[in-house]
Parts: structure tokens; sequence; C-alpha cells
């Protein structure tokens, strides 16, 4: 019997709870730990790294998950409010321990004459808790 994924019945929230994804230079990084159970800081900043690492359509049964951060790269001219209502409208569909805390995106562009470049830092009640480079 072939089991297939009842998209009725599906919580992309399940697939985020159990990744962990803390980076091998993280200070507090565990190889020996492959499920997330770090309380809801630590999950909350799982689940932000995981919309910002993703392509849409990366996730098996949640093709609106992830922000395609990587495709802005290859626009002439990047519209940084489109960037952040993304992440916002990601964040309050995949993330709903973000309500109980204050998560905010700063992007920043610098363009140069060979290529440009994408920061992004994302603050957790003011303390910077994520930054992704992209160029």
């Amino acid at each position: 019997m072939v089991n297939t994924l009842n998209q009725t019945n599906f919580n992309p929230n399940e697939i985020l709870n159990s990744l962990y994804i803390r980076d091998h230079l993280d200070p507090k990084y565990n190889s020996q730990i492959i499920e997330n159970k770090g309380g809801d800081l630590d999950e909350l900043i799982a689940k932000i790294k995981i919309i910002l690492y993703t392509r849409r359509g990366q996730v098996l049964g949640v093709p609106n998950l992830g922000m395609d951060l990587e495709n802005y790269l290859f626009n002439k001219r990047i519209n940084i409010n489109d960037i952040r209502n993304q992440f916002y409208t990601q964040i309050s569909a995949f993330v709903p321990e973000a309500q109980n805390y204050d998560v905010k995106i700063d992007i920043r562009e610098r363009m140069y004459t060979t290529h440009k470049e994408l920061h992004i830092n994302i603050t957790i009640n003011n303390v910077l808790v994520i930054t992704r480079y992209l160029s």
C-alpha cells in the first residue's frame, strides 16, 4: 500500500518543529541532536532559518515555504519592501511562535560594478539572532 500526502490533514509546522538546524560553527551546536527540543525561542530561530535558507518547492507538501533569496541577486533592481513583506508573510504563515516575540528584519543592498550583495539581519526582541549574507 502506498502512503500519499493528504494536504488537508498536513500541518507544515510539524516538519518545522522537528528540524535541528544549528550550524556547526554555532557555539551551541551539538552533533548528537537531530530533533529540535530547545524551547520556543530555539524553535522560532530554527523556523526563521528554514524560511531564509529554503527555496520554494524544496519541502515536499509545503510548496509555498521559503523565500528564494538567491533569485533577488539576479534582478537588476531589488525592491527591499517586497523582500520584507515576503518575510513577514512567511512568518505569519509558518511560525506561530513569532506572535510572542518582536521579530524584525533589516535588509541592506550594496551595489558594486561587478555584483551586488544583500545583507539580511533578523532580530528578536532587539537582539540580533540571524545574519544572512548573499553575494
